[in-house]
């Protein structure tokens, strides 16, 4: 009489690697997902130190900071860095990387780039359907301050909308699209 064994343990083994291997993409997924978490944190401190900042030489100089002297909506973010503003007592932030030309101030963080827009206190931004644009300030009307994030991956926008707002909606909340890879954290202070 002939014995076979093995035969069982061949069944036994592909039933362990079937449930190893569904736990991997559970696993994985899990991964995925704490890592897209973490980046979506990292998003928002950032913008939440610049946040800071502008408080920072707000409260020592007494005043907001000047526009860029070729915009009508951007900040000029080199006076977080230098300035001669009495009561200045920066640098605010030690990111001091600022380009400029043109109509563009910004700092550059690796490819991500933080402007500081003023834009009237309006409902604005970018859906699959309809974008609605901001409008510029204008004389005695309730402006907003806005830390604009640019280049940022485009599976993280509504991501970071989600953990800002607790919701997607591109065009109300503190945090507004525009076109795909760029975010507007609103910061909730009248200029």
């Amino acid at each position: 009489m002939i014995i076979k064994k093995g035969a069982m343990f061949g069944l036994d083994a592909r039933i362990a690697l079937a449930i190893f291997g569904a736990l991997s993409v559970i696993s994985g997924a899990a991964l995925y997902s704490a890592i897209q978490q973490s980046q979506v944190v990292g998003y928002v401190a950032q913008l939440e130190e610049l946040n800071k900042a502008f408080e920072a030489y707000r409260l020592d100089t007494g005043q907001d900071m000047p526009l860029f002297s070729t915009s009508t909506t951007q900040l000029d973010l080199s006076e977080l860095i230098s300035s001669s503003v009495p009561g200045w007592k920066g640098p605010y932030i030690a990111w001091d990387n600022i380009s400029s030309g043109g109509a563009s101030n910004y700092f550059l963080v690796g490819e991500q780039r933080y402007y500081f827009n003023v834009w009237k206190d309006t409902d604005w931004g970018y859906d699959a359907t309809t974008p609605v644009s901001p409008e510029n300030c204008v004389a005695n009307e309730p402006c907003v301050l806005y830390i604009s994030l640019q280049n940022i991956p485009t599976s993280l926008v509504k991501a970071i909308d989600e953990y800002v707002d607790g919701s997607s909606s591109y065009q109300t909340g503190n945090i507004r699209r525009w076109v795909n890879d760029t975010i507007y954290y609103k910061i909730n202070r009248k200029l």
